[in-house]
């Protein structure tokens, strides 16, 4: 009998042991602490032309992969005409709301906006911002519209730390959503 003791406390011993070394290996881990990712909330575009300014909103109350379906608006753009595209992401789930474009702009390096716009909507993008390293983010954008069509505008926020190359095909999306678009 004593001798099963012994065997089953030498057991609990080890097993003790590889638990502390887990749980030590564990704490070891680079924590992100310093930037802990934050809940986007509502992705709203504010389009001027001139005096002229139109704001289509995406709000989603549980952010990217909760379980409530965000809402978009239609955007409805008038034909032939350019406009300056404002992009501001939030977090309304905290008061006052927090701007988590700053972060973005703040850590342009490692995000960047992709604006993928189906072939039967007649509107190009160009980028009116870039990072440090000369590659776009995309808070600040031309958009040029043509003639009257309808489809959609997808905006999708890729988070590339460290490997951002101008590729949407690297990273992972913050936020992407498809607004309904009509150009009149």
């Amino acid at each position: 009998m004593k001798q099963i003791q012994k065997k089953i406390i030498k057991m609990l011993g080890t097993v003790l042991s590889i638990v502390f070394l887990i749980a030590t290996l564990d704490s070891c881990k680079p924590k992100d602490s310093d930037n802990p990712e934050e809940l986007i909330t509502t992705l709203k575009l504010t389009f001027s032309e001139g005096s002229n300014t139109k704001v289509f909103q995406f709000k989603d109350a549980d952010g990217l992969g909760g379980g409530l379906d965000g809402i978009a608006d239609t955007i409805v753009l008038d034909s032939s005409k350019n406009y300056h595209l404002a992009v501001e992401v939030l977090d309304e789930g905290t008061s006052p709301a927090t701007v988590v474009s700053d972060e973005i702009l703040n850590e342009g390096v490692d995000h960047q906006f992709f604006f993928n716009i189906s072939t039967e909507l007649m509107m190009t993008n160009t980028y009116d911002d870039m990072d440090s390293k000369g590659l776009p983010i995309g808070l600040s954008n031309n958009i040029i519209v043509g003639k009257a069509s309808t489809g959609t505008l997808r905006v999708n926020l890729k988070h590339q730390p460290g490997i951002k190359n101008d590729s949407q095909a690297i990273g992972s999306s913050d936020i992407d959503v498809s607004f309904y678009t009509i150009i009149n």
